[in-house]
Parts: C-alpha cells; structure tokens; sequence
C-alpha cells in the first residue's frame, strides 16, 4: 500500500508546482500585456497631443491667413492709396482742435471734389495735383473714431468710403501718460515721509515727441522736489521754477482751463494703418516729388517701435517708454497742506501732460491725510501751448 502512496504523492506535487508555475506565467504574461498596453496607450497619447498641437497651429495659420486676405481685399477695394489725419494744434480756452486731413485716392480726375465727413459736418478738402487736403476745426467734447467718411464727386458720380481705422485725438491722448506709486506716503508727526518706487508709461503713439519728462512733489501748489525720469537725477527747485517762470506752470490747471470729460469727447492726430505719408503715394504712375524726413526713430526700439531701453533724452520717447524709479522724501508739512505728486511730459510743441499718482491733504490733527485724501486719484490733465487745460480724466 505505502508503495502505491508514493507515486501518488509525487504526482500530486507536480500537479501542484505545474499550477504554480502556469500561475505565474499568467500573472508574467499578463503584466507584460498590461505594460506593453502602457506603452501603446502612452504612444496613443502623444500622437493625440501631437494631433491637438498641430491642429492649434493649422487654426492659427488659417485664422491669420483670412486675416490676411481680408485686408488684402479691404485694401484692393479701398479708394484710398494713402490718407492721414494729424494734429495742428489745440484751443482748449475754446474747446476746439486742429486737424492737417491728406488723402491721396488711387484714381482721380481734374474735375473730382472730395470732402471729409467728421460725424455729419462736411469740410471740403483742396485739391493740390493728386493730393486733397485741409485743416479742420473739430470740437474738444466730440469723439469720431469709426464716424469718419470721405467723399468723392465727380460729376454725377459719387462715392464714400469709411476710415476705419481712424484713432481720433482723444483716443490718442488717453493713453499717453499713466503712472501709480507701489504703497502710500505716510504723515507722521508733521512729517511726509515717501519711500516708493514709482512706476510710470509715457507713449508718444508715434505722435508726439518730448522735451521733459519729470514727477513733481508740490506742497500747497508749489514745487519741493523735482526728479528727472529720463535723467535718473533730481533738479534743483529754484531752477525748474526758473525755466518755466513763462506761466506755463499752472499747478494742477485750476486757472485758465476748459474740462471736457473725455468719455464725452473725440478726434485727431490719427494716421493710416500703413503709416504711409500721402507725399510718398503714387496713384496712377505718377512719381511724386521725393521728401525727406528729420524724425528719428528712437534707440533700442522693437518691432512695435516702443523703447526698451531707457533713452538718453525724452526726445527718443517716440514709441514709449515703460519704467520705474525709487522716490525716497522727507519732508516736513504743515497740518491742513495739500501734497501732491504727479507726472509731467511736455512735448516739442509744448503741449504739456500731468497725471496724478498721490494728491491729497494732511490731517489738520494728527497723524495720515484728510478723509478726503484722494490717493490713487486719476486726474489727468492735457495743457495745450497757451497753458489753457482739458481735463482727460
């Protein structure tokens, strides 16, 4: 009987390890199948990305090729070879501007008149060989951005055309000066104190160019501490106050000013998209006289034409300049004064720019500033060359 045992016994123990070892290989194989699916997944995965990400770029490339073909028909349809609408000057005492209108159509007869629409106020425009042009008065308190049409009448024949891309006078200026100081001075003690880094964007939007370009301290409308941005040093007070004893400092423009709410107002200094000048245009083969330019473009200066670095001189602030500088004052200040502190630009033509980054008044008892302290307050003033003001904002 024990011999028959035996045999039993052994073949039920490689029963056993057979079973054993066809479990393991299952669970082998089937781990290598699950990896070998990682693998495939993960592959799948990275096409999936690879397909997103190429599509991405497909999109892009369709989305700035209709662009593309869009202001190239827009362009081919157009009347215009070249138009440009600039700044002359301003009147703020009377609430007007002046605007130089050049339009240069790509056909034109002797017997053809063309007029400028701003809103519904027709001028007309002289022509002057392949040129039309004027100088047109608008109003300070009316914006014409996408309200600008010109006319073309020859005969019975007529024909408009929308400027589309027109940037009015106002829409320029809102963007020129801004600036805000990185924490509030402190009054302490009859005491100011003003450790703060100050950061300000100046933009010339291609249209204007500076002489100056400073933040002044002022306490109760008189200067205490000038410092050059441009410059990086401070200028002896007695000396800014020498230099613009003209009567073209005003203080905050209280006196002599016409306020307009810009959200109220409009147009001027806009040229075309390309930027051309009508003297360089070429309607009909006709090879106009050559002109020359005396602007400089402005140093370090990217694709967008803004600054990147900062400039030697304010005049090199064609495109803009974006920039901040430590502002570290002590000063002492009477109980009740008025303190503030703002931007100054002003430019070749002597139009002047003034952007409040702190204005606000001592606390007539104790430390800080009056309830009505005014901090980050956005007041933004634009002085044309008589020193008249226009309240931007």
């Amino acid at each position: 009987m024990k011999s028959e045992q035996r045999p039993r016994l052994k073949i039920r123990v490689i029963v056993k390890a057979a079973v054993a070892v066809a479990v393991c290989v299952l669970f082998i194989g089937m781990a290598v199948l699950e990896m070998r699916s990682l693998v495939q997944l993960q592959e799948l995965q990275s096409q999936i990305s690879y397909l997103q990400d190429t599509t991405d770029v497909i999109q892009t490339d369709v989305t700035n090729m209709e662009a593309n073909i869009e202001a190239t028909l827009e362009q081919e349809s157009s009347l215009l070879e070249t138009w440009s609408v600039q700044l002359q000057g301003c009147d703020f005492e009377a609430g007007t501007y002046q605007v130089l209108v050049s339009l240069v159509p790509k056909t034109y007869t002797d017997t053809m008149v063309t007029s400028i629409f701003f809103g519904t106020q027709e001028f007309a425009l002289q022509q002057e060989g392949y040129i039309y042009s004027g100088v047109v008065t608008l109003p300070i308190d009316t914006e014409y951005d996408g309200n600008v049409t010109v006319l073309f009448s020859d005969g019975n024949k007529k024909n408009t055309e929308v400027l589309r891309n027109y940037q009015g006078f106002q829409s320029s200026v809102r963007s020129v000066l801004s600036g805000i100081m990185g924490k509030e001075p402190v009054y302490h003690d009859g005491q100011l104190t003003v450790k703060n880094d100050v950061t300000v964007n100046l933009e010339g939007n291609g249209k204007f160019s500076f002489d100056e370009f400073a933040c002044v301290t002022e306490m109760n409308d008189e200067p205490v501490f000038v410092w050059d941005i441009v410059g990086g040093k401070s200028i002896p007070v007695e000396e800014y106050k020498a230099a613009f004893s003209n009567g073209q400092v005003q203080g905050n423009g209280e006196e002599n000013s016409h306020e307009s709410e810009l959200e109220n107002s409009d147009s001027a200094d806009a040229e075309n998209p390309n930027g051309a000048d009508p003297n360089d245009a070429k309607p009909n083969g006709v090879e106009p006289n050559a002109a020359e330019s005396n602007a400089a473009e402005p140093n370090s200066a990217d694709s967008n034409g803004a600054v990147t670095g900062m400039p030697q001189t304010a005049k090199e602030v064609l495109g803009g300049i974006t920039t901040s500088f430590p502002l570290d004052l002590e000063l002492e200040v009477p109980a009740g004064s008025k303190v503030r502190i703002y931007l100054r630009a002003v430019t070749e033509e002597n139009y002047r720019f003034e952007y409040d980054v702190f204005n606000a008044y001592t606390a007539e008892t104790g430390d800080g500033f009056a309830e009505a302290a005014t901090y980050y307050l956005s007041n933004y003033m634009m002085y044309d060359d008589k020193g008249a003001a226009w309240k931007v904002k």
